[in-house]
């Protein structure tokens, strides 16, 4: 009975992880690299699935019953097998076919995506991309899943097909090590922006904004490599920045909003604070580097004027002579000239 026990724990733990790969598997796109290597994982979890299965039932005694009640039970085993994913009776489609009611299973009263709670991704509105965080998944009547979604930037949330949301893949941490100059998006707005990383924390990193010198923490699936700015696609729309009395340059997102709760208020000021002492210093090191290249053009005119050496002022030219007074020798070319000029 123990080895039976064992396997119904892993029957169990095959099951749920079978689930994991299904919701996965639903939310990516078929052209997307991963989907081929998810569904070949689903197989293979449904091969092992099904040999435990038939294990289990072979090794239980087997009990007379009349045809009736055999009948039931082969039914039962045959709704309890796992098909592969997209055959007929399991309600999903490979290539984006229409699962007609009569394919569909019987709704499981089972929580589903649980592994998708709280990861970014991506969902296009009124044909806008925009990037948001999973908030909750519920089926609806139609047995279609449904994601609740909040959007960052907007302080509300909103419902969309779970097929509709495109998941983004955090980057292997190998490349997000310290130092390293990558892109993250802000909560504030749902944009992305340049980063550098500065260290790892256990929800993902810690980075630093280079255009606002901010600093804050996102998830692992809030990062991504560095991509041209001229790119269209989601958290690309272009920035709005205002001009404070004082002439600093605050992107619109972060004026406090009365709507905001007190923690974004207090993101929002502190995020303004960074962005006001960075401009501050900026135009300080301007002023002085201003200052500096005035002093340096003034001194380098000043040696060019000043380019004879210092002279004594008991100099004179090469064609004067000096001698003691009264004698022969204090004369010039002047005087000797001028010699026959009476006193």
């Amino acid at each position: 009975m123990d080895d039976n026990e064992d396997k119904a724990a892993q029957l169990e733990e095959y099951k749920a992880q079978l689930e994991v790969v299904d919701e996965t598997l639903a939310a990516t796109e078929e052209d997307d690299e991963t989907a081929q290597q998810l569904r070949d994982a689903r197989n293979d979890l449904v091969e092992v699935i099904t040999l435990l299965e038939q294990s289990l039932k072979a090794s239980k005694p087997v009990e007379p019953a009349s045809s009736s009640s055999a009948a039931a039970s082969t039914g039962a085993a045959a709704s309890s097998s796992v098909l592969p994913f997209g055959a007929p009776g399991t309600g999903q489609s490979l290539a984006g076919d229409v699962a007609f009611p009569e394919q569909q299973a019987a709704p499981q009263p089972r929580g589903r995506g649980h592994e998708l709670l709280g990861r970014t991704c991506e969902v296009s509105i009124q044909g806008s991309w925009f990037n948001a965080e999973i908030f909750s998944i519920r089926r609806d009547e139609r047995g279609v899943d449904r994601a609740v979604l909040t959007v960052f930037g907007q302080n509300e949330r909103k419902e969309v097909r779970l097929a509709d949301v495109k998941m983004l893949r955090p980057l292997p941490p190998a490349q997000c090590l310290p130092g390293t100059k990558l892109q993250a998006i802000s909560t504030l707005d749902g944009l992305w922006y340049d980063v550098v990383v500065e260290e790892h924390t256990d929800k993902g990193y810690l980075v630093r904004f280079t255009d606002y010198n901010t600093q804050d923490e996102v998830k692992f699936d809030q990062i991504r490599q560095k991509v041209a700015k001229s790119g269209i696609a989601a958290g690309k729309r272009a920035v709005k920045e205002v001009i404070t009395p004082g002439g600093y340059v605050i992107p619109e997102h972060f004026l406090v909003k009365p709507e905001d709760t007190d923690e974004v208020k207090a993101k929002k000021k502190r995020k303004i604070h960074h962005v006001k002492n960075q401009q501050k210093d900026e135009r300080l090191e301007t002023e002085a580097a201003k200052k500096a290249t005035g002093w340096q053009k003034f001194a380098q005119k000043n040696r060019k004027v000043g380019g004879m050496g210092k002279q004594s002022i008991f100099a004179s030219s090469d064609n004067a002579r000096i001698g003691h007074t009264g004698s022969a020798m204090f004369q010039n070319n002047s005087s000797s000239s001028s010699s026959g000029i009476r006193r």
